[in-house]
């Protein structure tokens, strides 16, 4: 499932209500009436991941506890990215983008390979080190399964 998406936005519907905007690789799009983080938690649910293991090791090693990348498999990250100024207090103003279905990057405005245009609300280094922070992530997630699933570890 996760596999065909590219972004997870924040969105307001017709009437001005809170939900998330999913765009697919296909440049195809679909509501979730849920908000932005629990789409995402839910898309751990479906590989058997675990949340807050993962979370947890993200955080200890970068010192943080938002805007944590979000690691499926090892070709599959997305990063937090300001979309929107929020209109209410609990209106969500990140989205996460898939980084190898972003196609450039530019000032106020990402491209995706779909041909998606996304307007975005921070500078380039921010989203430069997001995309760092997200590989290197990648990697620590990467060495945790090996460790876990060798046969030494058993």
């Amino acid at each position: 499932m996760y596999e065909d998406y590219c972004a997870v936005l924040p969105h307001y519907d017709e009437n001005g209500g809170n939900c998330t905007l999913i765009y697919k690789t296909d440049g195809k799009k679909k509501i979730d009436r849920r908000r932005v983080a629990t789409v995402m938690d839910h898309l751990y649910d479906l590989d058997l991941i675990s949340l807050d293991r993962q979370m947890s090791l993200l955080r200890a090693y970068f010192g943080k506890k938002k805007f944590l990348p979000y690691i499926f498999k090892e070709h599959i990250i997305f990063i937090a990215i300001k979309i929107r100024e929020p209109i209410g207090k609990n209106d969500g103003a990140y989205g996460y983008i898939r980084i190898d279905e972003i196609l450039e990057v530019q000032k106020g405005e990402l491209s995706m390979k779909s041909g998606l245009k996304l307007p975005i609300k921070e500078s380039l280094d921010v989203i430069n080190k997001r995309i760092i922070d997200g590989k290197v992530a990648r990697l620590i997630v990467e060495k945790r399964h090996f460790v876990f699933n060798s046969p030494i570890s058993t």
